[in-house]
């Protein structure tokens, strides 16, 4: 009944998009818009699928964690292990640890594992950020496979208002959140600084249907306590030369639950603490433009098990170092980029410390060539340098074709990469361990895609975008029983994703009332095309890869009148098989949830003060994202948010 909805709905999308149109609402005006700032791979790889968050979700819900606000503004699909649990995103098929993240152009991805916990992450941190969906190896290096979340731009030149934020939010389930933000520009200064606390025991009820009977249960061992705190400061010396230079830490201590169908509670925990830093120069000439940037990332990943007096650390260290140089001579730029890179990590959970460490770089070159207005063509080439690991020379093609005032079409063709992360390569432990001899996963990437935007007149406008894709990945690494029985990795399997994204965007304006609607899907047909650890049943284009949902839809709808705001957040994710052979015993069902959001807005002199009550999950659905992982009912929130200008 659940997948027959989600039909109807997206029929109703695609049938109606020209007349509903959809967008982003920008009259909330609770905060000072933000300006967008151009990428490389915006720049380099036009075609490029581009999400970003409307002032609606900014001001609304300020204290999201990274994982919700994608959620709400993109189809991807978020993988949890549970409320306290690792959260990383999953894109066209791909998981965490093949979604790039860069703040400031540093990887955050976890040296020892490869993904990043974005349940920890603070979204009002990076109100700017950008996801982008499809695989981009060239521009952005090794693990642009799914796509690219940009979290801060190295090239953000906006000049901050002199406004500060404060708020205060108190949730179902003991959650208390706190945080605030100040921005200051004077002459040639400009910065800010941002704190973020949250403390949430997490002590929800459910019914499990993993014991006899079915009982209702209370969650235990889960509770979380996190912190933020980030600082930016930007001088610029004379109008062609900037200076920046940023932090950013965060430390989150949690309890990790036992799964549902145990019968003894929990004595896991784990606890982060990240600190990361950037610095960066750039000069902007009339036919050039200069970029430097040297950044570092410490992360400590400390995991505890009480019930078997296990401890295991894991401390990782790198230094990046960027050199980017644009050079624009009439129709056409030409970019040369170099990276090189130290990365360290010391491995502690066989009672003694063990330190594994490796030089990388990269040389890659791009050409951009506008024959005319509104057709962009790209090319370039990557080659990526790691110290006992070969990897393949990586071109790329991009076209972005204007058709007419309201179609434009996009296409792009790439190889994609992964190199293997410390824990593939050296893991030591408990039955497991690395494999040196590891080959990166490589394969092709392509896509192609419209845009339909409809003629803007001042009461409404709209746009419709879709894109088809498919990516092809050999030698993906996967961990097996070696002949030793040990479990260890290899390069044993093939993956072929492909589907269909889309996304519908409108904004409609009656007197004093805005309403606008954001739509958006994915399908996804994942598949395990070869693996020569299992037998030939398993693989083919039948089955779908587990915990890859089939089908992910979201529609937004938010309407603001005079001080108030309403909004509505509403997601479908699909079934998922959690076994190769697509057992229907063991999938998990789909799920939709809705969440409500009210809000108030009231001016006092030159500040604003706004009140807000939330209502998430609306219709207690029972879901779980990864089995034995039961996620929270219906709950509830209230916050108060003060801006002050000044």
């Amino acid at each position: 009944m659940i997948q027959m909805r989600v039909l109807v709905l997206i029929s109703i999308f695609l049938i109606s998009t020209p007349f509903l149109g959809l967008g982003q609402t920008d009259s909330v005006r609770v905060l000072n818009e933000v300006e967008v700032v151009s990428s490389p791979w915006e720049k380099f790889i036009p075609s490029h699928k581009k999400y970003t968050a409307d002032s609606v979700i900014r001001s609304l819900v300020p204290y999201q964690d990274l994982a919700s606000r994608l959620n709400y503004i993109s189809p991807v699909h978020i993988r949890s292990y549970g409320v306290t649990g690792l959260t990383t995103i999953s894109q066209r098929g791909f998981g965490g640890s093949r979604t790039k993240i860069l703040w400031n152009g540093i990887d955050l991805q976890s040296l020892s594992n490869g993904s990043l916990n974005i349940g920890q992450i603070p979204a009002f941190f990076f109100d700017n950020m950008s996801l982008y969906s499809g695989g981009q190896s060239a521009v952005a290096g090794s693990a642009a496979i799914g796509g690219i979340l940009n979290l801060k731009p190295i090239n953000d030149k906006r000049r901050p208002a002199n406004q500060s934020q404060i708020f205060l939010r108190a949730a179902s389930f003991n959650s208390v959140s706190a945080g605030g933000k100040t921005n200051f520009s004077k002459g040639k200064h400009s910065g800010s600084i941002k704190l973020f606390y949250h403390l949430a025991e997490n002590d929800y009820s459910f019914i499990n249907t993993y014991k006899s009977g079915a009982p209702e249960e209370r969650l235990s061992h889960a509770n979380r306590e996190s912190g933020s705190l980030a600082a930016d400061y930007k001088f610029q010396l004379n109008d062609k030369v900037y200076l920046s230079t940023s932090f950013w830490g965060l430390y989150s201590d949690s309890q990790l639950p036992p799964l549902a169908s145990k019968t003894m509670g929990s004595q896991e925990e784990q606890n982060d603490e990240y600190h990361r830093g950037a610095f960066n120069v750039s000069i902007e000439e009339k036919n050039f433009d200069l970029q430097l940037t040297t950044g570092v990332d410490h992360q400590n990943i400390l995991y505890l098990n009480d019930a078997t007096d296990l401890k295991s650390e894991t401390v990782s260290f790198r230094w990046q170092n960027n050199f980017i140089y644009n050079y624009y001579l009439n129709k056409w730029t030409f970019n040369f980029t170099g990276k090189a890179n130290r990365e360290e990590v010391i491995f502690n959970n066989e009672g003694y410390p063990r330190k594994e460490n490796r030089l990388t770089g990269e040389v890659l070159g791009f050409a951009r060539y506008e024959p005319k207005a509104g057709t962009i063509i790209t090319g370039g080439i990557n080659q990526t340098l790691v110290e006992n690991v070969k990897v393949p020379l990586t071109p790329s093609l991009s076209v972005l074709h204007q058709l007419n005032n309201l179609i434009s079409a996009h296409g792009e063709i790439s190889r994609v990469f992964r190199v293997p992360t410390f824990n593939d390569l050296y893991w030591r432990g408990a039955g497991a361990k690395g494999n040196p001899d590891l080959k990166p996963e490589s394969g092709i990437s392509g896509s192609f895609g419209v845009e339909i935007n409809t003629v803007q007149i001042t009461s409404f406008r709209s746009s419709l975008s879709v894109d088809l894709y498919s990516t092809s990945l050999n030698d993906q690494i996967t961990w097996a029983p070696d002949f030793e029985g040990d479990w260890t990795p290899m390069n044993l399997q093939k993956v072929w994703s492909r589907g269909v994204e889309m996304e519908s965007f409108s904004k409609m304006k009656f007197s004093q009332t805005e309403i606008s609607v954001r739509l958006n899907y994915q399908l996804t047909r994942t598949s395990l095309m070869e693996d020569n650890s299992i037998s030939d049943e398993y693989t083919g284009k039948k089955n779908q890869l587990f915990y890859t949902p089939e089908h992910v839809f979201g529609a937004n709808i938010s309407m603001k009148h005079s001080r108030w705001l309403l909004a509505i957040f509403n997601q479908y994710t699909g079934s998922q098989y959690t076994t190769l052979d697509n057992n229907e015993r063991w999938s998990l069902d789909g799920w939709f949830l809705s969440d409500l959001s009210l809000a108030y807005a009231m001016p006092l002199g030159d500040h604003t003060m706004s009140f807000a009550g939330e209502v998430k999950n609306i219709f207690d659905t029972a879901y779980e994202v990864r089995r034995e992982r039961i996620m929270p009912g219906r709950n509830y929130s209230l916050s108060i948010n003060l801006i002050l200008n000044h």
